[in-house]
């Protein structure tokens, strides 16, 4: 099943590969020198500032809350999709390179614009990441799609520990696409995907510790894999215009709550922070702020240079 997730990525690479053009988005700018070519670049501001970061064709960073200023872009050769970071405000950027049909994950300090790290992933396309806050461990899922030659099977869940070195792969038979992963507070991943017999909505979870997912069946099914995410107390899941809310208790999700999101069209990934959340628009090319849980119309919008397909906070190092 190719959802419209999976078209957004595909949409993405189409634009890596071609180039794409560099314009700067509402509520910063970007110098002539920076467009023409084509470099990773940071204000000096940024290091002191929490900052938004969002996949939009490349990596575009903005200051996080009030003006929301364009402060810095990383010319990121690939296709980044979902963002991820962690408590130091480091963020991992998830890229797939369609010529060479392999894939790596690059991780940025708070404010730089070089990669502190490139972690392998040959051979099938990384699109999730999430980060585990009890250990420092780096989750990312892998899509296998007909288009990558080298993909044999479903996709698979690659832990790093301590984000380094070579990772562990972990599958569940269930799924035939991964797309989404998230940490709770205790250390358990979450992934949702779609089913490898049933093009139908899947969420596991793979407990702290364990190499065997266990399988979520919720109280109310998503239309489509949506982006996931713990919100200190429930797993909070995205279904095109609005968050649901789920409290985890076993092999049960109970819904406890809805975030509409009003004037939203096409939600790819959101990050709550606090009573705050976040959202990537990619059909309207905009990210919008909302009140969390409450949704509703948002406190404020700005636009992107292309279609968002994830979106990270990273918060200033202490």
């Amino acid at each position: 099943m190719i959802n419209r997730y999976t078209l957004a990525a595909i949409a993405a690479l189409v634009f890596a590969g071609c180039g794409g053009s560099q314009v700067a988005p509402t509520g910063g700018a970007m110098t002539a020198s920076h467009a023409a070519h084509g470099k990773s670049w940071m204000l000096p501001e940024a290091k002191g500032e929490n900052l938004l970061y969002v996949s939009a064709g490349y990596v575009y960073v903005y200051r996080y809350g009030g003006r929301n200023k364009l402060v810095g872009h990383l010319n990121v050769y690939g296709n980044p999709d979902t963002l991820c970071s962690d408590t130091k405000g480091n963020v991992w950027v998830p890229v797939f390179k369609g010529i060479a049909y392999t894939g790596e994950v690059l991780e940025y300090a708070h404010g730089k614009t070089r990669p502190i790290e490139r972690l392998k992933n040959v051979g099938a396309y990384p699109y999730g990441c999430a980060v585990d806050p009890t250990t420092g461990d780096l989750a990312v899922t892998n899509v296998c799609a007909n288009y990558i030659p080298s993909c044999d099977g479903p996709g698979n869940v690659l832990i790093y520990k301590n984000g380094r070195g070579n990772p562990i792969s972990r599958k569940d038979n269930s799924l035939g696409y991964y797309y989404y992963c998230a940490y709770d507070d205790s250390g358990n991943l979450y992934v949702d995907g779609t089913g490898r017999k049933h093009p139908t909505f899947h969420l596991a979870e793979l407990p702290k510790g364990q190499s065997k997912f266990n399988h979520i069946k919720l109280s109310v099914s998503p239309d489509n894999p949506g982006a996931i995410q713990w919100d200190g107390g429930d797993l909070a899941i995205t279904d095109t215009k609005q968050i649901y809310e789920f409290s985890i208790e076993g092999e049960r999700g109970e819904e406890v709550g809805v975030t509409p999101l009003v004037g939203s069209d096409y939600v790819s990934q959101f990050w709550i922070d606090g009573k705050n959340v976040s959202v990537a628009d990619y059909k309207s090319e905009s990210v919008g702020f909302y009140s969390y849980p409450a949704g509703g119309s948002p406190t404020k919008t700005f636009g992107t240079p292309y279609f968002p397909s994830g979106l990270a906070v990273s918060v200033t190092p202490r």
